[in-house]
């Protein structure tokens, strides 16, 4: 009797459960509505979150095939730095892609920026001169345009210089790094060389100055801290100005100069370094570099300092 009062009470408990399932009209472990697909969705939101089971822009950078972009909370965004790019897509070749430093909700525009992968990567370009002078002297500008304006373009090949009050931005972790293909008698540039240090940089329009802090070795920028434009500065009027020496962080004139004329060439100002016999990030020297070719040095040399011409001079920060 004990077993058939069970049974029947079991049977029971059977019979409310189907008719409370009954009731609700849908079983508990019932399917989700939704995608459970990528080929379920389509542009501009192409993939399943399997959680969601939505049509979403993107769950993981890699998904975000436009530019290079970053995925934050299913969606695509341009990239707040070269060095998150690095970050977030491992693999990335260098070139150009589109930054928004200050990010969506900031004053400053998105920019095309050329980012390098060399020395670790997450570089991005705030300053470049070439050989040719017709090129490069654009950027020998007053303080007010060096701050504001942009100029040139990012492309390989090409002299540009980001605004200066978007250096700051651009080296939220105080990396350097400044790239130099060494010219040869016969025209052409050597490989690269990369010579990263770390800087602290500020500018403040206002005072009309900017400052480069704490830089160290292997960059070899003797006492520059502050800096010249052809406007301003503690060697505005020589180094800057009459020198053509486009704008740098001149506190002593240059061993690192963007361009420098002052006699040392005879045709044109060009970029010019004395340091390359010492190892870059990579160990490696102008010897390495230029590989048997003869380099171009400077008119004065020796007595000049033995500056080498630079086909090529790079600044990045990161």
């Amino acid at each position: 009797m004990i077993v058939f009062v069970g049974l029947r009470r079991c049977a029971l408990a059977v019979m409310l459960a189907a008719c409370a399932s009954k009731d609700t009209g849908k079983p508990a472990d019932a399917a989700p509505t939704g995608c459970t697909l990528d080929s379920e969705c389509s542009a501009p939101t192409a993939v399943c979150d399997p959680e969601m089971h939505a049509c979403v822009q993107c769950r993981f950078s890699s998904q975000c095939t436009a530019d290079a972009q970053i995925c934050q909370a299913d969606a695509c965004r341009p990239a707040t730095s070269c060095r998150e790019l690095a970050t977030e897509l491992p693999g990335l070749a260098a070139g150009l892609y589109t930054i928004d430093l200050d990010g969506a909700s900031g004053p400053d525009a998105p920019f095309s920026a050329y980012c390098e992968t060399a020395a670790g990567g997450g570089w991005m370009l705030v300053q470049r001169t070439t050989w040719s002078w017709t090129d490069s002297q654009a950027l020998l500008t007053t303080f007010a345009d060096w701050a504001t304006a942009s100029v040139g373009m990012p492309d390989p090949g090409h002299a540009y210089r980001l605004a200066g009050t978007l250096w700051p931005a651009g080296a939220a972790q105080s990396g350097l790094m400044i790239v130099h293909r060494i010219r040869t008698i016969a025209g052409g540039a050597c490989d690269p060389l990369y010579y990263v240090g770390s800087a602290g940089i500020a500018v403040d329009t206002s005072a009309q100055t900017a400052t480069l802090s704490n830089l160290s070795q292997p960059v070899s920028i003797v006492n520059n801290t502050v800096f010249s434009a052809s406007d301003v500065g503690p060697f505005a009027a020589n180094c800057v100005t009459a020198d053509d020496g486009v704008p740098w962080f001149y506190n002593a004139c240059c061993s690192t100069c963007p361009t420098f004329g002052a006699g040392y060439w005879t045709d044109e100002p060009h970029p010019m370094e004395n340091y390359t016999t010492s190892a870059d990030e990579l160990g490696k020297t102008e010897t390495n570099a230029c590989a048997g070719k003869t380099i171009q040095t400077d008119q004065l040399a020796p007595s000049g300092g033995g500056f080498r011409g630079v086909d090529s001079m790079e600044i990045y920060v990161r």
